[in-house]
């Protein structure tokens, strides 16, 4: 799902707020040796670089018969498919799964893909 308009992006930023709050402790045990890697990160991830439109990649649907891993594996290639078109066309792009790992996916997925399945990734 592509989110592009200014009030979607807010709310989305409203999410990644809390969603940098609840990943910090884990940047900090991780990177206890560079602090700087730790503020560029959870700042990034506030306002996501200031993207004009974010893609949120959510499984289908949570009831899918093939497994879990199978299902990420064919998200991951389309996704890094569009990585690499948006590359060609020279745009910037980042692949998060900070709202994934924060428990953030849940409620990025109620409000913009009720009835899917769980966020796999953020671009």
């Amino acid at each position: 799902m592509a989110v592009q308009s200014k009030e979607k992006l807010a709310m989305l930023n409203d999410i990644m707020e809390r969603v940098s709050v609840k990943i910090e402790p884990s940047l900090r045990a991780w990177f206890s040796n560079a602090p700087a890697v730790v503020e560029e990160t959870t700042h990034f991830i506030k306002k996501l670089g200031g993207a004009p439109v974010y893609i949120l990649a959510f499984q289908f649907k949570p009831d899918y018969e093939n497994t879990a891993d199978m299902i990420n594996l064919s998200i991951g290639a389309a996704l890094e498919n569009m990585l690499l078109a948006a590359r060609d066309k020279g745009l910037g792009t980042c692949w998060l799964t900070a709202p994934v790992e924060a428990e953030g996916g849940n409620e990025l997925r109620d409000l913009f893909a009720p009835g899917k399945g769980p966020l796999v990734a953020l671009l």
